[in-house]
């Protein structure tokens, strides 16, 4: 069975599931889904609702994280 993360990360193929597959990600994502997320932002208008989601997931996953190391 895929796991959420692994679901999300597909679903990124899709252009109508970008938004809730960013939100999925940025809350269980790690350091590695931040390419990811990087390279879907070439593919959005830079003041669309879906740029805002990608940008907040990249910030939190960097955020979260950061207070591991």
């Amino acid at each position: 069975m895929e796991s959420a993360y692994d679901l999300a990360i597909k679903a990124l193929s899709d252009k109508d599931a970008w938004i809730s597959a960013t939100f999925i990600i940025g809350e269980i994502g790690d350091f590695a889904a931040v390419s990811y997320l990087a390279n879907l932002l070439n593919n959005v208008e830079y003041y669309s609702l879906t740029c805002r989601h990608i940008n907040d997931a990249i910030e939190k996953i960097i955020l979260d994280k950061k207070s591991l190391i």
